[in-house]
């Protein structure tokens, strides 16, 4: 089975070449930033012509093109390198023609290292993985497509269109070379979930897998996926495709020894192929029709195709690579064999089983050599899983820092917020203490007129005789007794020698009715007579509005206690 599958696996690279990366339809975009993918832009560009380009006329077009966009200098250098590389890839029948592409993108990378069009980075080394596994470097080739993998899941797989076709490239590098069936299925079945520019390369996904799963021998599966592959193929109108599926299916029936079927599908895939020039899946299908006439004794009609099948692989040299050379060869060489024994011919015989040891020899060294390599692949994708994890624990602390960093400004903006607050609650607190100074300012006003209004009424009542002061002069007497204060005891005389003008007799009446009156009491008797409330009096006294009341229950007590025939004017003090 392995000998028949790497012809396949050749048929396919030439059906992807060249259309790695297609990105949206819209090819020119005005704008050549950072989130810029030139790769993808470049092959929009070529896309309309479906083969290279003179070079006369290539860079004629470049000039337009890049008149088209807005970008810097390098950006624009970028982008043209990238042009002629992916001109170099339309032109399969040259192998010379890889080495071209591969210097061209080697420039594009050393311009683009030391910017940040990150996106571009990882499109330009997933085509230098290409380019690398194309030239038969496949180690390197791989190395470069996981790398160019691992940096697109860094940067989030989302900012790439048409991922379909990176997973694809990447199952196909794993198992055409390396037979590595379980990744190659695992990033092919993924490309199919996600997707492709060109409808060709997911029918080209789909035909792989059945590759894959003849290789394992499981043939049923093989053709469920090579069914779907055809289907797609025949809906875009692509015979070339149709011819590539059909001989697929034809080695399948094959296997199972229906040659009748077989034998239809292979010739018909033969004559498209040739058409084509494709010269690998030419020679397979020829090979495979050869060991059918050997297989149903048909042997006068295998030695034709034994001479058209060593023609078609001198083709194969110009364009195929060395492994599908070797396989191509080695079964062509087993029904040389069986022909030059039916032919009965000695010295056939012993000159093709010489030939056919060589390039034994050469399929047995290839897969030595592909299980050393295969070790080494390993590692790489160890590592790349390892950088993978490394990012995502950088990731998670990133998040972290920036979590921290969020509340920190959270509760910076929470103290602004409270410090704000409490200047406000300051403002409006000083605002209160002025508002309640200025009502204190109006209670005063309406106390001195209240007062004056007292005083009126008090010296209508006061009867002018030759002892009685002046009216003049109570009032002035009336005004400093309601403003002074009493704090020390020289206070408290000049005090009561104006009271007594005002109020002849008020103490030695007081004195008489409660004997045992304190000269505090006394203090606050005389105010309460001029109608002095407590607050004031409070200050008048020098004392706390505690104390006023408590002198007021004690004087209260008193007068309970010495007057149980009070005098009624003498009672009213408002105590």
């Amino acid at each position: 089975m392995k000998r028949t599958l790497l012809p396949l696996f050749i048929v396919i690279l030439e059906l992807t070449a060249g259309n790695f990366c297609f990105g949206s339809k819209k090819a020119a975009q005005k704008n050549l930033d950072k989130y810029s993918d030139l790769v993808m832009i470049s092959q929009e560009l070529l896309q309309a012509y479906h083969r290279s380009l003179p070079q006369d006329l290539l860079q004629k077009n470049i000039g337009l093109w890049l008149s088209k966009f807005d970008g810097d200098k390098n950006s624009k250098s970028i982008l043209a390198d990238i042009i002629i590389g992916e001109n170099y890839l339309l032109n399969k029948e040259d192998k010379n023609n890889l080495n071209h592409a591969l210097t061209h993108y080697e420039r594009a990378w050393d311009k683009v290292e030391e910017t940040d069009f990150k996106v571009t980075k990882a499109t330009i080394k997933h085509q230098l993985g290409n380019i690398l596994y194309r030239r038969e470097e496949y180690v390197r080739g791989l190395e470069y497509l996981l790398r160019a993998d691992w940096m697109m899941h860094h940067l989030d797989y989302k900012r790439f269109a048409n991922l379909g076709t990176y997973f694809a490239n990447l199952g196909y590098a794993y198992a055409y070379y390396f037979e590595d069936f379980e990744n190659g299925k695992y990033y092919l079945e993924l490309a199919l979930k996600n997707g492709f520019a060109n409808p060709a390369l997911r029918y080209a996904a789909y035909n792989f897998i059945g590759l894959l799963y003849r290789q394992k021998g499981d043939i049923d599966s093989s053709h469920r996926y090579f069914a779907i592959a055809l289907e797609g193929a025949r809906q875009n109108g692509d015979s070339a495709g149709v011819g590539e599926i059909v001989g697929n299916i034809g080695l399948n029936y094959f296997m199972e020894k229906r040659y009748d079927l077989a034998a239809g599908m292979l010739q018909t895939n033969f004559r498209i192929a040739l058409q084509n020039k494709n010269w690998t899946s030419a020679a397979l299908s020829n090979i495979i029709l050869t060991k059918m006439d050997v297989a149903t004794g048909k042997m006068e009609f295998a030695g034709a195709k034994i001479v058209l099948t060593r023609s078609l692989i001198d083709s194969m040299r110009i364009t195929g690579t060395n492994k599908a050379l070797y396989l191509a060869s080695y079964n062509m060489y087993l029904s040389y064999l069986d022909w030059a024994k039916w032919r009965n011919e000695k010295g056939l015989i012993i000159g093709v089983q010489d030939t056919l040891l060589m390039y034994k020899d050469s399929l047995y060294a290839t897969r030595d050599l592909k299980t050393a390599l295969k070790v080494q692949i390993d590692l790489i994708k160890e590592n790349s899983d390892t950088q993978i994890q490394l990012l995502k624990s950088e990731e998670i602390r990133k998040v972290w820092v920036r979590n921290f960093i969020i509340l920190v400004c959270v509760g910076l903006f929470v103290v602004l917020a409270l410090y704000i607050y409490r200047l406000r609650l300051r403002s409006r607190q000083d605002q209160q203490k002025i508002a309640d100074y200025l009502d204190k300012i109006t209670e005063k006003n309406q106390l001195l007129k209240h007062y004056e209004h007292k005083i009126e009424t008090e010296e209508s009542k006061i009867q002018v005789t030759e002892s009685s002061i002046p009216v003049t002069d109570l009032s002035t007497h009336l005004h400093f007794l309601q403003s002074t204060t009493i704090h020390t005891e020289e206070d408290w005389q000049q005090f009561r020698e104006i009271f007594e003008k005002v109020y002849p007799g008020f103490f030695n009446e007081v004195s008489d009715k409660i004997p045992n009156v304190s000269p505090a009491e006394l203090r606050f008797l005389a105010l309460t007579k001029l109608g002095i409330p407590a607050k004031q009096m409070a200050q008048s006294l020098g004392i706390a509005m505690d104390s006023v009341r408590k002198l007021r229950y004690r004087l209260r007590k008193k007068i309970e206690q010495n007057l149980k025939m009070a005098n009624e004017d003498f009672l009213n003090f408002n105590i």
